[in-house]
């Protein structure tokens, strides 16, 4: 069987897979395009079964196909398949394969036409892809979007149409979209669009406005109608993409209000605000500038702020221009003067050069204060740092600050220390008040003698201290001279004439120091010197500035000491004359400082008499004193008494009973076994605490006696009124009793003290020949280095123990 030439070159020349197959599948004819389709040379395909061109899914069904075919059980004509065939390389395509059948003389043939539909397939896929696509963003579009015909029906609605409308798709499909719009809107809608598709002018497509829309409940929002149109099916369509403005809308509300608050805020800072171009013209201001300067909005907007200003507007350009220019520097502080119609205040501004875009870099931001009440309040302060709040004149800090200044190039001046003697009883007396106008009087006796030449100061309670450039001692001493007499002179407080005495201390520059700031120490010294010696003026000594440095070193001393307890007490045994036996002990304390080396009772007990070290020093020498009655009492079968002088103004302290008596019982200690020494000075004028005190202590026990008697007072008859029991003969009697008048005299202080009642004590008996006479007195008892020396404490158990 051949397939004639004519016939051979039309099927070669079909673009289509043109393979003739006789009544059993095998191939009897393979077109060129079927070579080029398979990849294979039609030679090696003829009488092979077709079935080798398929897929192997695909070969059974072909080979079944066949088999029907003969039998006459399938159809042939019209019938089409698609496949998947197989080239040459194994490679599989999709193919459509369409047979049909014919005879040929007496065989009986099947033209199979074989189409590759990759391509068609491709196309196919990609269409559907696109329409996925397009409908996938067309139902995850953020903003609603409908899609309508010309009739204005709906024919697309989206999943954010149905959020932003209310509406199930279902819903509106095929229902006129003014269903979506207030009524105004409503009845205009389709008039719009007949309008457009008559005459072509689009009043929204294309362009977009904000628009009015309404949801399935009714309620209304704004929104941004954006219209498209295309063809769909030959039909026109207009796609509408409604954006909620809902948000934006509250947005522009939220910072409409935002503006205004932020307006509100600026313009009601007490803190200045302004901005300023680069030509420094005021861009800006709110109130509290307008109000500053006394101008109007219009009056500042557009003016150069240097026309406000005091300054040279060269300088505030150069300034201000810094931060224009450079890119280093953000922020700078300037003072400004502003001229104000009124006043002229003094303003703080901070400028500052906001980030951002290129605009903004164009201007400075300024927060002014007006600081002229800081800056009055800061001259005042310094004032008041500077100067005495009652007398108006220096006070030690201001004296100091100026002392420098003032004596500069001045080769020779004099720094003069005036106390006011006893001026606290004018305050006690008359009030503080009027002691505040004798200070402001005499403050101003002071300037009126000493002149305007000279720094005067109050550096303390009642102390003034004043430079003068009088330098000879001369001088010195007629300027002195007439400040005692003139600071002196009688002056009315409270309708009484009172006049005030004045120690005076004078130190020089720079024969006594070179250093001004202890110009006024040495003055002070030199003052006290002078009260020292009862005088009215003393210039400065450096013998007495010694001492009385000497003295401040023993006193700080002394307080550290006591911190450390390093001070001890010896115990100096007391005698019964008669009888020859120790009756007990006088504690007497001693002081070996580190630095100072031994330092002798008579040295410091004197300091601290006076001061309120007194105090401490007794307290601490009473719980040694008890701590040596307890030793004593526990190693002896015989308990003594040991006696504790105690300063005379501690006397008048309401605590001591409470506390000596308060130690005694911590101690477990009988109170009788602890005797009180006090100097005469504390009975003469005995005020109530002195008595409370003298009651509480021998109600409980404790005995009290007069130690250093015949020192203070030269009258006996108070004896009679002393709650004492015994009395202490001072050293200076014991010495002159070998002598008639001493006889005499030590005679009588016995005679009286035995007719109160009192024991005798003489003290500092050195001499067998002072033992004897005491004891033909009638003296009771005796101490002194003659019978023993203080001891130790140990050394006193001891010496009771023998």
């Amino acid at each position: 069987m051949q397939v004639g030439e004519i016939t051979q070159k039309l099927i070669d020349a079909a673009s289509d897979a043109i393979i003739i197959l006789d009544g059993h599948g095998h191939i009897r004819h393979f077109s060129s395009s079927a070579e080029n389709l398979f990849g294979l040379e039609a030679p090696a395909c003829l009488d092979q079964h077709f079935s080798l061109l398929l897929a192997p899914k695909h070969r059974q069904e072909v080979v079944d196909c066949f088999t029907e075919l003969r039998n006459g059980e399938h159809p042939l004509n019209g019938v089409g398949y698609q496949v998947t065939a197989q080239d040459r390389q194994g490679n599989t395509f999709p193919m459509s394969l369409e047979i049909g059948e014919a005879k040929l003389e007496e065989h009986r043939l099947f033209i199979s036409v074989c189409r590759d539909l990759s391509a068609e397939r491709d196309a196919t896929d990609r269409q559907r892809s696109a329409e996925n696509l397009n409908r996938a963003l067309f139902e995850a579009a953020v903003d609603a979007i409908i899609t309508i015909d010309a009739r204005g029906h709906i024919r697309m609605f989206n999943q954010a149409a149905e959020s932003l409308f209310g509406y199930q798709r279902s819903e509106v499909l095929d229902r006129n979209v003014s269903l979506l719009m207030p009524d105004h809107y409503a009845k205009h809608h389709d008039a719009y669009i007949d309008n457009y598709l008559r005459t072509g002018e689009a009043r929204i497509i294309g362009i977009g406005r904000d628009v009015v829309g309404q949801r399935k409940d009714g309620s209304r929002f704004p929104l941004h109608l954006s219209v498209g149109e295309a063809w769909h099916h030959n039909e026109k369509h207009f796609i509408g993409i409604c954006h909620n403005l809902s948000d934006y809308h509250d947005a522009l509300r939220k910072l409409a209000v935002a503006e205004k608050r932020y307006k509100e805020i600026v313009h009601s800072q007490t803190q200045m605000i302004c901005r300023v171009d680069t030509d420094l013209k005021i861009t800006f201001a709110n109130r509290s500038f307008m109000k500053c300067l006394g101008k109007s909005h219009g009056e500042l907007i557009g003016t150069p702020l240097y026309r406000f200003a005091t300054e040279n507007e060269a300088a505030i350009r150069d300034l201000l221009g810094q931060l224009f220019d450079a890119t280093d520097v953000q922020q700078l502080t300037v003072k400004m003067t502003m001229a104000a119609p009124s006043r002229k205040p003094q303003v703080e501004w901070t400028f500052t050069r906001p980030g951002g875009n290129d605009d903004e870099a164009a201007e400075l931001q300024g927060f002014g204060v007006d600081i002229s009440e800081m800056e009055d309040a800061r001259r005042e302060a310094d004032y008041l740092r500077n100067h005495d709040t009652i007398t108006g004149l220096y006070n030690k800090q201001g004296f100091m600050n100026a002392l420098a200044s003032w004596t500069s190039g001045v080769p020779a001046f004099s720094v003069i220390h005036i106390d006011l003697e006893n001026f606290g009883l004018v305050n006690q007396r008359h009030g503080f008040d009027s002691g505040n106008s004798v200070l402001n009087e005499v403050a101003r006796r002071i300037q009126s003698i000493t002149g305007n030449t000279s720094l005067a100061a109050r550096i303390g309670a009642d102390d003034f201290l004043v430079a003068s450039l009088v330098s000879r001692l001369r001088e010195v001493r007629d300027v002195t001279g007439r400040l005692v007499s003139g600071i002196g002179r009688s002056l009315l407080v409270d309708g009484q004439d009172l006049s005030i005495d004045v120690a005076i201390g004078v130190a020089f520059y720079p024969e006594d120091s070179k250093d001004l700031h202890r110009l006024p120490d040495l003055a002070e010294s030199a003052m006290k010197d002078a009260r020292t010696r009862r005088e009215t003026i003393a210039l400065f000594n450096r013998e007495s500035h010694s001492q009385l440095h000497r003295r401040l070193d023993i006193e700080q001393a002394l307080k550290r000491a006591i911190e450390d307890r390093i001070p001890h007490i010896l115990l100096q045994p007391k005698y019964d004359i008669p009888s020859g036996r120790i009756s007990g002990f006088e504690a007497l304390v001693r002081w070996q400082d580190p630095e100072l080396g031994f330092i002798s009772p008579a040295e410091f007990i004197p300091l601290v008499e006076h001061s309120r070290l007194g105090q401490r020093l007794d307290r601490y020498v009473i719980r040694l004193a008890c701590a040596a009655i307890g030793r004593i009492a526990s190693l002896s079968d015989r308990p003594l008494p040991v006696a504790v002088n105690i300063t005379a103004p501690h006397f008048s302290n309401p605590e001591l009973a409470g506390f000596i008596l308060g130690q005694l019982e911590a101690a477990r200690l009988d109170p009788r076994l602890l005797e009180i020494e006090l100097t005469e000075g504390v009975f003469l004028a005995p005020n109530d605490t002195v008595t409370n005190n003298l009651s509480a202590l021998r109600k409980a026990g404790v005995k009290v006696a007069i130690d250093d008697f015949g020192t203070g007072y030269s009258s006996l008859s108070y004896l009679k009124n002393l709650q004492v029991d015994e009395l202490k003969v001072d050293k200076s009697f014991t010495d002159e009793v070998a002598t008639s008048t001493g006889r005499t005299v030590l005679q009588a202080v016995v005679l009286i003290a035995k007719a109160f009642g009192l024991k005798v004590t003489a003290e500092g008996v050195e001499t067998q020949q002072q033992l004897a006479i005491l004891e033909e007195l009638g003296c009771d008892l005796a101490q002194g280095f003659l019978l023993s020396k203080p001891i130790p404490v140990e050394d006193a158990c001891q010496l009771l123990q023998n």
